[in-house]
């Protein structure tokens, strides 16, 4: 690790790299592939790497033109073989992060969220306590808006309480919520469901592209579904 003490440009991030490589004696050409989330500036750092090291193969087959036969320059110096390409590849957590981001920015699904959110609120009153411990039922969790996940859950919670909360509206209009929400918040949970365990899979120590591809076509499935 290092610390980064200028603007976090593709050009920057590619210098420090470099200079972390060049503390452990590792060889630019020894990188195969570089995993990164999908901000522009560190595609840039990954792609102008990557032509270095293309630079680099290229003059080393120059030097060595002299002294390779036929069947060196066939198999180990062929052009369309590029063992010596770098591979930039995109965090997959985080390219499904955006997609759900991109999905649910509307008006209509936030004007829904907040009213849902509201009646979280007033579930969450002390004086309800005993009585959701009376049904047994768990309270429903509030949400950090700026989090999606952190939404779905709040949002799972609440439709567990569906019978208390519309056993309070009986009594009190405050908890009223109209059959047509019910249906909504359903669906908006059901389809955020394989989504967020298809987070929680892409986030294992050991995914390989195998993993990914098999938890991303089963996502899309059950998403048709």
């Amino acid at each position: 690790m290092t610390e980064l003490k200028d603007k976090h440009t593709g050009i920057y991030i590619k210098n420090m790299v470099e200079k972390v490589l060049e503390k452990y004696n590792i060889d630019i050409q020894q990188i195969y592939s570089i995993t990164t989330d999908n901000g522009a500036n560190m595609i840039s750092f990954v792609n102008l790497l990557g032509s270095e090291i293309e630079d680099e193969v290229i003059e080393m087959e120059n030097e060595n033109f002299e002294t390779r036969d036929h069947f060196e320059d066939g198999v180990f110096f062929d052009h369309n073989f590029s063992f010596n390409k770098l591979i930039g590849i995109r965090c997959a957590a985080h390219t499904l992060q955006l997609a759900i981001k991109d999905s649910i920015k509307n008006a209509d699904f936030n004007e829904f969220i907040s009213d849902a959110r509201g009646l979280v609120k007033k579930l969450r009153i002390p004086s309800l306590m005993l009585k959701f411990k009376d049904v047994n039922t768990k309270r429903p969790i509030l949400d950090c808006p700026t989090r999606w996940n952190s939404t779905y859950n709040m949002l799972k919670s609440l439709l567990e309480c569906k019978d208390f909360s519309s056993s309070l509206a009986e009594h009190n209009l405050d908890y009223y919520f109209a059959d047509s929400k019910w249906v909504k918040l359903k669906l908006i949970v059901d389809t955020l469901q394989p989504l967020t365990e298809a987070t929680l899979k892409l986030q294992s120590e050991e995914l390989t592209l195998s993993d990914f591809y098999g938890i991303w076509t089963h996502c899309k499935i059950k998403l048709r579904n």
